[in-house]
């Protein structure tokens, strides 16, 4: 496969070419990338930037490739993929926004809350313009949901019809979040991954579940073309997808068997600093988060996130 990192093809207005008719674009402030998928009949927008003016540049774009309406799909609730949903809304009435329908839940239950995130990650980043453009977003929730029959198997797909392509819209279990999908399209050999891999820096853990992630990535990895969109930073191969599904599967094992020390009843269920269990139980439990954050960090893993996201799934008895 052609080394896409040095020598993509570029058009004037951001996008680079990684396949026939599958353009990428970098938005230099978060390093996002957002995808393009043009079909005959109707393209394919994945993920909407993180504001309005950003969305606006988005729209300017992708009609400087074509005049087909679009249909779009966010990959998870996160500000970055999906607040300038309500501006690709505004410009094509009765827009399909897909999602997992735990970004619906996300958005509609916790909207505010990751806008409060997201201005706080750019006051942070020194990008007050940006941050107030983010308080000022009205969070568009998806429309139409790729969602699991009950009790069905975690791998769940929709197939969207683009004219003379198809696109497949598949979430295979919780990782990055408990809502990740994947936008798959066959004839390319390109797959879109949002934050479910990350390239250039660490997979973020935030709202994550560590012990499941790397077998989530093992059921998309059969399916996975040669050409990899992750979240953010350089388009990648499957090679860099299998690296960082072992980096988190050797994370999760050595969780696994530094909690068995403990059992999972002594372990700190508010993510506070506050302990279940004392004397004794307290000093195993600091001592195992201790030996799990020296795992993350020689994995180059954020140790801190890790730790944090553990503590959450343990006490909720999620993952």
């Amino acid at each position: 496969m052609t080394d896409l990192r040095f020598s993509p093809r570029g058009d004037g207005h951001g996008w680079r070419e990684v396949a026939r008719d599958v353009l990428v674009r970098r938005n230099p402030v978060l390093d996002l990338n957002l995808t393009l998928v043009l079909g005959d009949r109707s393209c394919l927008i994945v993920d909407t930037d993180c504001h309005d003016g950003l969305a606006r540049e988005l729209v300017r774009v992708v009609r400087s490739r074509t005049v087909l309406p679009w249909v779009v799909v966010n990959t998870h609730a996160h500000f970055d993929h999906c607040f300038g949903n309500a501006v690709l809304a505004a410009e094509q009435p009765g827009l399909r926004i897909w999602a997992h329908r735990g970004c619906l839940t996300a958005l509609t239950e916790r909207g505010e809350e990751e806008r409060r995130s997201g201005v706080a990650w750019m006051r942070t980043a020194g990008r007050p313009v940006d941050a107030a453009a983010v308080a000022a977003v009205t969070v568009t929730p998806p429309t139409d949901l790729v969602e699991a029959p009950s009790g069905a198997d975690p791998l769940t797909e929709r197939v969207l019809d683009l004219g003379d392509r198809h696109v497949v819209l598949r979430h295979a279990g919780r990782g990055h979040t408990d809502h990740d999908l994947v936008v798959l399209v066959p004839d390319a050999g390109v797959s879109v991954v949002g934050d479910l891999v990350e390239e250039g820096a660490p997979p973020a853990f935030e709202d994550s579940y560590p012990l499941e992630w790397p077998e989530t990535l093992d059921r998309l990895l059969p399916d996975l073309g040669d050409t990899v969109i992750p979240g953010h930073g350089q388009v990648i191969g499957s090679s860099h997808v299998v690296r960082q599904r072992d980096d988190l599967l050797a994370l999760a094992d050595r969780a696994r068997d530094l909690l068995a020390e403990v059992g999972t009843g002594t372990v700190r269920g508010d993510g506070t600093g506050t302990t279940r269990g004392d004397g004794d139980d307290t000093a195993r439990h600091r001592s195992v988060e201790a030996r799990i954050a020296e795992a993350a960090r020689g994995l180059r893993l954020d140790a801190e996130a890790a730790v944090t996201a553990l503590h959450r799934v343990l006490a909720t008895g999620s993952g």
